[in-house]
């Protein structure tokens, strides 16, 4: 049957937006982030006035509409046009996992850019289904259900091999994804076959419908996103009038088995940028064929650095590289490109000609001259820690995957005491974790913890109902706690329980250390390139990919390490969709094609590829930004085009802003 707490199908329901949302850097237009980069068309926003929340239900198999339900949560800034286009622009984000609503409210440049689109029509961001707000997948607290496997298994040779996986780090890591689709199928109503992209571009058409849009819609996809806006163009094209694709993935492409390789285009694009300026050329010429010697050089002896160069703050900006360095190998390489991809105008892309030719010289003053911060790095202090009233230090963990969910339950227990007098829902929470804390300090059995834990982490995938609320204070809590537990959710509101339950969504993440609603959902993740992108590929591809590269040295992880990280959990994961949906899409609905010459996670070619198959595109290359220009054009101009284009997708907009020295790298040359 239906959730019987859940809204009727297909039909809009305006609820008060989180929090935490909403207090996101992007609404406040008084930012120091906000004000240093001069960003345009930021002004105040007002809940109601200027934007509203909503959520929109539907099946989460449409081929069985009376079953288990879902959310899907939107975030809907108004046009500020008096008289706004009646097709509005539907924002799809990348991952897949990540959030589009924390799209908008975490990224100052990417609102600034949409807000440009915002003056002729409505912006919506919705979060995919298992994403933010629409039935965020968690995973984080499941590892320890090995180690209850660990106490209860009567199999030496199981305990062994499980044992030997949870001491070794990449084995861990291989369990914790592996064991969340076992829990899904096991203890939730969750079907992880449906979180695919043909499921989404379905949750889009009613999405828009529900919202009163009948004038057909707009899309606008990035990284991921581009590939569900091409999976909409082929499935549900009938409402869509037409599209931008920014930082273009190609669905014919396993993108996720072909990550091991893909950094070399970024550096042929530095040094075809290079060759087009007779400055650079002069100073660095053949940089292609210099740089393939060079890392074929670190590779066999890579370059000690005594003492140890202190990169400059510019240098790892977005947390790509080491702060300190003690030599110099070809996996400098991958981690600068990462660099160069996530920072503004391609951060430090502008030395590495100078870079190369200071590591073919020996020039050891060059490299701490322009990488390194001639003053040693402050110590960043961390979060001061929680005080607790116990001594978790106490405790005796049963297994070691015990320790991690148990030590955050005391925290979570304290956090959610501090806070119970906050909300209905947060009473109720408090109760929960209040009762679990008092069982695990009196020492009850952990096993059963563990599984009472892993239970109250499953209910929001469960119906949507207080009933099961209640029957798992009954079945899980203390006579005592499990009263008074229901005696407060006795009194919620269905909207009291859609926020109890997202709370449970977010303290379960900390209970495993990983997941963030505000970041990615990694079991979404998996769920979908399970489903539809390495499905079709195998290592072999991945290994093939790499030696066709002229820099084959720049790789993430040697072969049999990627394989268990792109590959291994799949095992666990629903069997894959139609090869078909590999196969690339092609469509006469107007595209405007965003790819940028740094990309090192959807490369320039491959938006090439795609724009190929769609006749009626226009291609704009941005030569100094890395993955999607929404977020990375402080300047505006990709808002700007994209609003042109939306204004008439039959004619070419003007890009000439995209050709300004404002998007040209400005090499550093020798002095």
């Amino acid at each position: 049957a239906q959730d019987e707490a859940a809204g009727d199908l297909y039909v809009a329901e305006t609820i008060a937006c989180p929090a935490d949302l909403i207090d996101g850097i992007a609404f406040d237009p008084a930012s120091a982030y906000v004000s240093a980069l001069g960003l345009k068309g930021m002004f105040e926003e007002i809940e109601g006035q200027t934007y509203s929340c909503g959520v929109v239900t539907v099946p989460e198999n449409y081929n069985e509409p009376d079953g288990h339900t879902i959310e899907l949560f939107y975030l809907k800034l108004h046009s500020t046009s008096q008289s706004p286009a009646p097709d509005p622009l539907i924002y799809l984000s990348g991952g897949p996992g990540s959030s589009a609503t924390y799209g908008f409210a975490d990224i100052p440049i990417t609102l600034s850019n949409l807000n440009q689109i915002r003056e002729r029509r409505d912006v919506i961001a919705y979060d995919q289904r298992g994403t933010g707000y629409s039935n965020y997948l968690i995973c984080a607290p499941f590892l320890s259900t090995y180690g209850v496997a660990l106490d209860q298994t009567t199999d030496a040779e199981v305990a062994a091999t499980i044992e030997r996986l949870i001491a070794d780090a990449q084995g861990r890591s291989l369990l914790s994804k592996a064991v969340c689709p076992l829990v899904y199928d096991t203890l939730t109503e969750v079907d992880l076959a449906q979180y695919n992209s043909v499921a989404s571009a379905q949750d889009i058409l009613h999405l828009a419908e529900a919202l009163g849009y009948t004038d057909g819609y707009n899309l606008y996809g990035t990284s991921y996103g581009t590939r569900l806006t091409q999976f909409a163009m082929r499935f549900t094209p009938e409402q869509i009038r037409s599209v931008v694709i920014d930082g273009v993935d190609d669905p014919s492409r396993s993108n996720s088995a072909l990550t091991n390789g893909k950094r070399y285009e970024q550096y042929q694009n530095i040094f075809a940028q290079c060759e087009a300026n007779p400055a650079c050329a002069a100073a660095y010429p053949d940089l292609s064929t210099r740089f393939a010697t060079l890392l074929e050089k670190l590779d066999e002896e890579p370059l000690p650095l005594d003492p140890p160069l202190v990169l400059s703050a510019a240098m790892h900006g977005a947390q790509k590289l080491e702060p300190v360095l003690t030599q110099i190998d070809p996996h400098f390489f991958v981690g600068l490109a990462a660099e160069v991809n996530g920072q503004l105008n391609g951060g430090p892309a502008v030395l590495v000609p100078g870079i190369i030719q200071a590591l073919e010289t020996g020039d050891e003053a060059w490299l701490r001259s322009h990488l390194g911060d001639n003053t040693p790095l402050p110590e960043t202090p961390g979060p001061a820690p929680l005080s607790l009233e116990q001594d978790e230090d106490a405790i005796d963990f049963k297994q070691a995957v015990f320790e991690q969910p148990l030590t955050a339950l005391l925290a979570q227990a304290q956090l959610a005491a501090d806070a119970a007098q906050s909300g209905i829902g947060a009473q109720w929470i408090s109760v929960v974790l209040g009762d679990l804390e008092a069982r695990l300090l009196a020492g009850e059995d952990q096993d059963q913890l563990i599984n009472d834990l892993v239970a109250w982490s499953v209910l929001p995938y469960q119906s949507r109902s207080i009933g099961v609320v209640m029957d798992f204070a009954n079945e899980s809590l203390s006579a005592e706690a499990a009263a008074q537990a229901n005696a407060i959710a006795g009194q919620m509101t269905r909207n009291d329980l859609r926020r109890t339950l997202w709370n449970i969504q977010d303290i379960a993440g900390r209970l495993g250390g990983a997941d963030v609603r505000s970041a990615s959902s990694k079991t979404m993740q998996y769920a979908v390139n399970c489903a539809e992108d390495v499905a079709f590929s195998t290592i072999e591809d991945t290994n093939a990919y790499v030696a066709q590269s002229p820099y084959p040295q720049l790789v993430l992880l040697p072969a049999k390490e990627f394989e268990l990280v792109a590959f291994g959990p799949c095992v666990t994961y629903p069997k894959p969709l139609d090869a078909s949906v590999a196969q690339l899409v092609t469509s006469t609905i107007p595209a405007l094609v965003f790819q940028q010459a740094l990309d090192i996670q959807t490369p320039l070619s491959w938006g090439k590829v795609v724009a190929d198959g769609l006749p009626n595109s226009f291609f704009v290359e941005w030569s100094n930004m890395g993955h999607i220009a929404a977020g990375h054009d402080y300047h505006s101009c990709a808002g700007d085009i994209a609003a042109a284009f939306l204004d008439n997708p039959a004619r070419e907009p003007n890009i000439s802003c995209a050709q300004s020295a404002n998007y040209q790298l400005q090499f550093v040359l020798p002095e």
